[in-house]
């Protein structure tokens, strides 16, 4: 617990956030363990080479200055900054001085100037996860903990995902096959290519929301929870909380989407963008391939399904995993949310080639909320024939397990987004013709 707040006053430092409380609260949780002191040094020579390549007049003093004010007042990290090399050090002290000047002479105006680059924390990550960094560098390892200001984290797997914090409080989690890139610059930016995102943002000064870029739209977000489903074709965004401003990028036409709204931003420019009411939940579906495939080939012969495709995991651990994938956004005709009943089951018809364990897994969301967890169920089928066999399998919410994680013990009441098929190693000649929410209630 220590270490997690350790990190999160390290990341508001870094962001000049820090209140004079807490700096004290830092310097001491520093104090008490080496490997803190170590990483407090590294973090303030990385923060000075960062505002020595930004512009001095506008960036680094009021950085510099304000990093003085927080932490040489207290002794520890007095002696701490004291250990790096000389020429820095007056570098340091020497624009120090200047800001002080500054903020004496043009007093309130300074506020003005743009804030250092805000750094992100990955808070949480599960399954095979990614990031590669500003110069290229690609690790999957000890990824937890890893403070940031610019670089690329993909979520490579249909049960993996990952959590960014910013030092503000501001959540953003990325789940399913998706990829996010966290923009190096003076405010909040990301990127997300493809995939899924929910974010929960703390309100944001005037003037400086948080940017969202995705391949068909631009957002803008001052403190909201959303969810943003995303590819190269269109852009669907769900507010459950706030307000977020959509820019559609073909024509540039705006819509203002309200809490308990959606809107899609899409390539037709044709299209109606407005913001549009959720209805109230259902809890039927039924697949209608190929609409609403994520991942996997649609075959369309006499015995059409949708083909489970490879996926390589290179950072699985410990070694390299293959597995063959099908899988699908889940979403009602009338985009009305499916949330599952205390009462209901999934059925699966499809193909198998061969004997195989066959994984059954959903991704869910809190109702109005974002991401809520993946749950999976897992049957091995016999196939005794060469050609290979149909199959229908039938999995009540029940039978539902949670992926490793803090989440609800089952999916029941939360609202579905995706499902998959996968087998695992070998390819079993796995094909989902069908896949059916059934509710009980009645």
């Amino acid at each position: 617990m220590d270490d997690t707040r350790f990190d999160q006053l390290l990341t508001r430092l870094l962001d000049d956030e820090l209140t004079p409380h807490e700096s004290a609260e830092l310097a001491a949780l520093a104090r008490e363990n080496p490997e803190r002191q170590r990483r407090l040094q590294e973090q303030l020579e990385a923060a000075d080479l960062i505002a020595q390549a930004e512009d001095e007049l506008r960036a680094s003093p009021r950085f510099v200055a304000a990093v003085l004010a927080q932490t040489t007042a207290d002794p520890f990290v007095g002696k701490v900054t004291a250990r790096l090399p000389s020429a820095r050090l007056r570098w340091w002290f020497w624009f120090g001085a200047c800001a002080a000047g500054l903020f004496l002479a043009v007093g309130p105006a300074v506020l003005l100037w743009p804030k250092a680059t805000p750094f992100a924390r990955i808070a949480e990550v599960n399954g095979p996860v990614q990031w590669t960094g500003v110069g290229g560098h690609v690790t999957s390892e000890s990824l937890v903990g890893r403070t940031f200001s610019g670089g690329t984290l993909e979520s490579l797997s249909v049960d993996s995902w990952a959590v960014l914090e910013y030092g503000d409080g501001s959540r953003v989690t990325l789940a399913g096959r998706s990829q996010l890139s966290v923009v190096d610059g003076p405010r909040k930016e990301l990127r997300l290519g493809y995939g899924r995102m929910s974010a929960s943002v703390t309100p944001q000064p005037a003037g400086r929301p948080m940017l969202i870029h995705t391949p068909t739209a631009d957002l803008e977000v001052l403190g909201t929870q959303l969810n943003v489903e995303s590819d190269s074709a269109a852009t669907v965004v769900s507010v459950n909380e706030g307000r977020v401003r959509v820019t559609r990028l073909v024509d540039g036409g705006v819509a203002d989407v309200p809490a308990d709204h959606r809107a899609v931003a899409s390539v037709d420019r044709h299209a109606e963008l407005k913001a549009v009411r959720r209805p109230n939940p259902v809890g039927v579906w039924r697949s209608q391939f190929p609409r609403g495939v994520n991942y996997g080939d649609w075959q369309t012969t006499a015995d059409s399904g949708l083909r489970a495709k490879s996926l390589l995991l290179t950072c699985a651990k410990p070694k390299p995993l293959l597995i063959y994938v099908a899988s699908a956004a889940v979403a009602a005709e009338d985009s009305s949310p499916l949330v599952l009943s205390d009462a209901g089951r999934f059925v699966v018809r499809g193909r198998l080639g061969s004997t195989a364990d066959v994984f059954f897994g959903v991704t869910m969301n809190h109702p109005k909320g974002g991401f809520a967890g993946k749950y999976f169920a897992v049957r091995k089928f016999d196939v005794g024939g060469p050609g290979g066999e149909p199959f229908e399998w039938t999995v009540p919410f029940d039978q539902l397990k949670p992926v490793e994680g803090t989440f609800p013990a089952s999916p029941v009441g939360l609202e579905i987004v995706e499902c998959w098929c996968l087998t695992i190693t070998e390819d079993h000649g796995l094909s989902v013709r069908d896949i059916e929410l059934k509710s009980d209630r009645r």
